[in-house]
């Protein structure tokens, strides 16, 4: 507990300081700002809790324009692209860490109170904002569906019943293009509007290298209408319609990090070089590309000298990612001014609609397709994303498809009476249905689909197996067109098509076994959803909550809050888990989708599992302010907060729910406004306790969610000092300590503990190798029949912790093998003490401000450096995982006229141009095991212009 202790140290080395108060203060004062953290208007400097706001001027001073701004520049806050559709946001290392569509952040965003998607969020960028509201910890009272991290809420700025507005525009490398402006609109006399438009071009930062074309640009652009409608006898009617399009390249990750194994894929042990994608044979894809004969054997390099880049602005890819998203949120508010108060009604409808593909092994397939008959050859291939391509060596991309829509609905009541007892009561109601999918798709994947893909569907078979298609087919084919030409038969290609035709007329296996599904199920085209691995997912999410907060003050210095939130969440939801119809609810999907004309239908009739998760939870707060001076105030703060479980996406098609996570947070804050305003001050010291917090990994093809249990000590620092009229400095400061509870898991990406990836044994893949590999005649027979059908598609070796076992790019974990002489054991690794992934240590940024006076204006500059410290993408901190330490420099100057309304100015960010990496996703065993990495941007300048009128 070092780390506790040196944060008790700076905190209460900070509460003396604040102690002291210059009495020579010049006259100039820290600006004061008005938040609603509490539903009320009130001075950020009173607020009992944890807040942080920037203004429409912070904004624009900072250049904060979206989420990635945002994560830079404010200490305590983590923020990277994730699988699908999905970002990483972390406030004081709590964060979303459970995969699924069903899942709920622990970290919520949102827009004028009300919740909007975290990627949507993330993409649309910070249109015409007032200010934004950043509420650290449990908001267990006021904020909807018990937000355990915290919020990040987006204030946008109102008519303001005249004729004004503004324009700003920005233009810099790399073809940078920004262009922001609002118009306020006078409609009636009761009637004001207010419309805001933005728009965002630039240029790719990196190079395709073997396309020859520029990747990860940027095409957005976003509109508001608000109109504020005065309906007298203090009645006020808002209106808020905002929609958001981007299109453009943007790349989820940027790169891939792997030492290459023909075994295991990657080294599970060492993080590898950039540039590098795995080895095929180590992988799932291995299995398929040689089941539908697009390669000879499952130990063949498909990308045996891949070409490669040590700079992290090239990649090669066989296809540039392409990102399209449409985001609507519109809200109606009506508010009624009383002597007593203020009634406040507000309804709100949105939509997501978002689909992107990109190439998922980050890299270039260099060996042709190679059929049995070592023929080389290309196919025409009908990919879900990607449409009808040509293809003549091994590509592996994925796509993800968002469809949202969102409803809520809330009434409050705020009170304002002047005696000591006022409170906040309000009801709110949350409704979401989805639906989201996740495909990855490789060569082999696709042409399992449909064997009129194959030449030998004309070439070889003359035609008779059109139709024909899906894992048992290609099973049966395999066998038996093998068995016939290891035979020499000179007719074996007519036996073979004569043999298929007769299993499938009679619904019998190879073994002579009957078929679930009867006659002609090998005749099969699947749909091109199902032409690879899918995970997908759609439910509906209701949540309904009840909530109040009083507020007393025991004296004119003292007040004292307590809140009370119920909360009720029902979470309905199906879900298909599979690669293909290779599992038994993919069969299903297969067989119902050519039921019903090759359309892949979604039902629990259909291959997908049913579920559905509820809870009830009582969160609440207590919290007790001191105003120790006019400038000072203290408080002391116990929060509890309540996050929805949800279902792990699996590929047994089981429905496998987790549970709520329950989080208590404990704060010790100081709010002052000290040496006559001069200096601003405020310090939050936190212990934040987790109970079953939502951690997923990826076991196989599933996406396994555990809970976790830990405790974050930290401190928050937010202080600004006037140096003199003209400059001045601040300083925010994050520091934490992260423990993991009496926690132990194994690593789905090293199971088995190995110390390196060194082989001590050629790879067996059979039953005879293995039987050689272990010096027992007959012993790999014995294997092969506790393996079953799989035993074909497996591999082994072995380590110097015994043998270990890989069957479709999936670790052999079966018990009943793992029992077997030899085999290495599952290694569990003790969690405890480990820091949480994605928390950072340290995490502070100084800025220097000062404003040069002229004859004719001033001009002001602004110099800031940010600082991160380490962190870990996983639970088990290794050092493979780690995110190294980050710094950043900007610059921006801009110069104002006396009395003008105009502005120019010069801004330059990340000045040392460091492409850092910021974020490390582990990608799963049947990647073999690579690191998916995420890239910071490169240096990026130019110059303002803006005008007000």
């Amino acid at each position: 507990m070092d780390n506790f202790k040196r944060i008790a140290f700076a905190f209460l080395a900070t509460a003396v300081f604040t102690s002291f108060n210059d009495a020579t203060a010049q006259e100039v004062e820290v600006e004061e700002v008005v938040v609603t953290a509490t539903r009320r208007e009130e001075s950020l400097q009173d607020v009992a809790l944890s807040a942080q706001a920037l203004t429409s001027e912070d904004l624009e001073a900072q250049q904060v324009t979206e989420m990635y701004d945002l994560g830079e520049l404010t200490p305590g806050i983590t923020f990277a692209p994730a699988i699908g559709s999905g970002y990483f946001i972390s406030i004081r290392g709590s964060a979303t860490e459970a995969i699924g569509a069903s899942s709920v952040g622990s970290v919520q965003t949102a827009v004028n109170g009300h919740v909007i998607n975290s990627g949507a969020f993330s993409d649309m960028g910070f249109l015409d904002a007032a200010r934004i509201e950043i509420l650290s910890g449990p908001q267990g009272t006021l904020y909807g569906r018990n937000v355990t991290g915290g919020l990040i809420n987006v204030i946008s700025a109102r008519p303001t019943g005249d004729t004004s507005g503004y324009a700003k525009m920005q233009y810099g490398n790399l073809g940078q293009t920004r262009l922001s402006s609002a118009v306020n609109l006078p409609v009636t006399e009761n009637v004001a509007a207010r419309v805001a438009y933005s728009s965002y071009v630039q240029d790719g930062t990196m190079k395709n290298l073997n396309l020859s074309t520029d990747i990860d640009n940027r095409d957005s652009d976003a509109m508001r209408l608000s109109v504020d409608w005065d309906m007298g006898n203090d009645q006020v009617l808002q209106v808020t319609h905002e929609e958001h399009d981007f299109d453009d390249s943007r790349l989820n990750w940027a790169n891939r990090y792997c030492e290459r194994e023909t075994f295991l894929g990657c080294n599970p042990t060492v993080r590898g070089t950039p540039n590098t994608t795995t080895h095929p044979a180590g992988s799932l894809a291995a299995s398929f590309g040689t089941l539908t004969f697009m390669q000879p054997d499952k130990l063949t390099d498909t990308y045996a000298g891949a070409p490669s880049s040590d700079s992290l602005n090239d990649i090669y890819l066989d296809l540039d990612p392409r990102r399209t998203g449409t985001t609507t949120h519109s809200t109606v508010e009506f508010i009624k001014s009383m002597d007593n108060g203020d009634l406040k009604v507000k309804a709100t409808y949105g939509t997501r609609d978002y689909n992107h593909i990109d190439d998922n092994d980050k890299s270039v397939g260099t060996i042709q397709f190679n059929t049995v008959l070592n023929i080389p050859f290309s196919a025409d291939l009908e990919y879900n994303c990607w449409g009808v391509q040509t293809r003549s060596t091994p590509t592996n991309m994925e796509c993800s498809t968002t469809e949202e829509e969102r409803q809520q609905y809330e009434v409050n009541w705020i009170s304002d009476n002047e005696g000591p007892l006022n409170y906040t009561l309000g009801a709110y109601i949350h409704s979401r249905k989805y639906m989201n999918d996740y495909q990855v798709q490789t060569e082999g994947y696709v042409m399992n689909g449909d064997f009129r893909q194959h030449p030998y569907s004309d070439s070889l078979f003359g035609g008779a197996l059109d139709g024909y298609g899906g894992f048992q087919f290609w099973a049966n084919l395999g066998g038996v067109l093998t068995a016939n030409l290891t035979a020499g038969n000179p007719n074996a290609v007519a036996d073979t098509i004569a043999t298929i035709q007769q299993l499938n007329s009679l619904g019998l296996n190879a073994d002579g076994t009957a078929n679930v599904f009867g006659a002609g199920y090998m005749q099969n085209i699947l749909p091109p959803e199902l032409r690879g691995l899918i995970n997908s997912e759609h439910g509906d999410a209701e949540s309904t909550s009840m909530f109040g907060e009083v507020y007393y003050e025991l004296d004119d210095t003292t007040k004292l809050t307590f809140g009370l939130r119920y909360d009720e969440n029902d979470n309905y939801f199906q879900q298909l888990n599979t690669l293909g119809d290779a599992s038994a609810s993919g069969a299903v999907a297969a067989q119902c989708s050519k039921a019903n004309g090759g359309v892949l239908v979604r039902s629990v009739a259909c291959g997908y599992s049913g579920g559905s998760a509820a809870n009830d939870a009582i969160t609440g707060k207590i919290a007790i302010q001191k105003a120790l001076s006019d400038d000072v105030m203290v408080y002391a703060l116990y929060a509890t907060g309540n996050k929805p479980g949800g279902n792990s996406p699996n590929e047994s098609g089981a429905v496998m729910p987790y549970d709520a996570t329950d989080s208590s947070n404990i704060e010790f804050g100081l709010r002052s406004t000290l040496a006559g305003g001069r200096v601003l001050m405020n310090a939050t010291l936190f212990q934040h306790d987790a109970k079953d917090a939502h951690n997923s990994m990826i076991y196989g093809t599933s996406a396994i969610t555990n809970t976790i249990d830990y405790v974050h000590t930290g401190l928050e620092i937010q202080s600004r000092f006037l140096l003199g009229e003209n400059t001045s400095i601040d300083f925010n400061l994050f520091a934490l300590d992260s423990e993991i509870g009496d926690e132990s898991l194994y690593d789905p990406a090293n199971p088995f503990g190995l110390s390196t990836g060194q082989r001590l044994s050629p790879i067996a893949t059979d039953g005879p190798g293995f039987s050689n590999l272990v010096q027992a005649p007959g012993f790999g027979e014995q294997l092969y029949g506790l393996l079953g059908s799989a035993a074909p598609f497996c591999n082994f070796a072995a380590f110097a912790e015994g043998i270990v076992g890989k069957c479709q790019g999936v670790f052999v974990v079966n018990p009943d093998i793992l029992a077997l002489p030899g085999f290495a054991q599952i290694a569990r690794v003790d969690l405890s003490g480990n820091r949480m992934p994605g928390t950072r240590e340290l995490d502070y940024n100084i800025s220097l401000n000062h404003m040069m006076m002229t004859e004719n204006g001033s001009l002001d500059l602004r110099a800031t450096m940010s600082k991160k410290s380490d962190m870990y993408a996983s639970l088990f901190n290794l050092e493979r995982s780690r995110v190294p330490e980050q710094t950043y420099f900007d610059m921006i100057t801009t110069y104002r006229p006396n009395n003008g309304d105009w502005y120019v100015g010069v801004y330059g960010k990340n000045l040392a141009d460091d492409r850092q990496l910021i974020g490390i996703d582990r990608g799963s065993e049947v990647e073999g095991s690579v690191l998916n990495a995420t890239i910071g941007a490169p240096r990026t300048y130019g110059v303002n212009f803006g005008i007000n009128f």
